[in-house]
């Protein structure tokens, strides 16, 4: 069972590099619930579908079963099928603490790496992640050195990323067009919306070497510039944050994370997680509990 997983695997792994989600399918498009085709060999998928949903999943899912249908992975069986469970409870990292559930490929967020791999929970894959595919590279190729030391345990891999998310803020464009809320390139708020913008974050602005910069214009740049916005937006009648009711917490704690590192830098950031190296922005508190640097 072990080889026949690994065989699946380096065709399904190898080919996500290639195959890009489209336009969303619902349950109707036969993915899910559908009856299993015992002369094909079957594997079983769980997805974690929550923020990103399983919409992703479903053109690959056909896309896989296609180029693969006159492949055999066992003896008297041709073709593969993809068995897809759904499922928001118990497909959740974090909520694997006693047993890992049982489908072959799990794709799914919050997982204690090191925890799992101490439990015998998962399989090394080491060799997909290192076989050469069509495109000339390996996965391994493509993680950064960061992950790659991350994930490598005693020369194995036993998983991989499949996504990345970043806790950023949403602005309304409507609202910053109507009320004159982009900075000008002459200094203050423009007064109008054919005033130039200043050139934003990136500090560049229109197309250079096929690159969009002129997207931030108007925006603020640093995080004066951020906290003044938000005084305009207030003298205007503007509230500037809005936030969800139910994971109003999760969001904050998640953007509170993200400006930190934004103000500590990758080498910083990762003494959290490494423990080695020196800190150099450290806080002072006096005795009474006052931040004083």
């Amino acid at each position: 069972m072990k080889k026949l997983l690994a065989s699946v695997l380096a065709a399904t792994l190898l080919g996500t590099v290639a195959i890009t989600a489209s336009c969303g399918r619902d349950e109707e498009s036969g993915i899910t619930n559908r009856p299993l085709d015992q002369t094909k060999t079957i594997l079983t998928v769980g997805n974690y579908n929550g923020g990103y949903g399983s919409e992703w999943l479903y053109q690959y899912i056909e896309a896989f079963e296609k180029q693969n249908e006159n492949v055999s992975f066992e003896d008297g069986k041709t073709g593969i099928q993809i068995d897809l469970t759904e499922n928001k409870d118990d497909l959740h990292g974090s909520k694997f603490t006693t047993k890992m559930p049982s489908q072959d490929v799990i794709f799914t967020e919050s997982v204690y790496y090191y925890e799992f791999i101490d439990r015998d929970f998962m399989y090394p894959i080491t060799d997909v992640i290192t076989q050469v595919g069509a495109d000339g590279k390996s996965i391994e190729s493509k993680l950064t050195s960061d992950q790659k030391n991350f994930l490598k345990v005693d020369g194995e891999y036993y998983a991989i990323p499949h996504y990345a998310g970043y806790t950023g803020i949403i602005y309304s464009v409507d609202i910053f067009e109507s009320e004159n809320l982009y900075y000008s390139k002459n200094g203050g708020f423009v007064k109008n919306s054919s005033e130039e913008r200043s050139y934003g974050p990136d500090g560049k602005t229109g197309i250079i070497g096929g690159v969009n910069y002129s997207l931030d214009d108007g925006l603020p740049a640093t995080f004066d510039e951020f906290f003044a916005l938000c005084d305009e937006m207030v003298k205007k009648g503007i509230t500037p944050f809005v936030w969800t009711g139910k994971t109003r917490n999760s969001y904050i704690n998640w953007l509170l994370q993200a400006l930190v590192a934004d103000i500590e830098g990758l080498e910083q950031t990762l003494l959290n997680s490494t423990f080695s190296g020196t800190a150099k922005n450290l806080v002072e508190v006096s005795g009474d509990g006052v931040v004083t640097k």
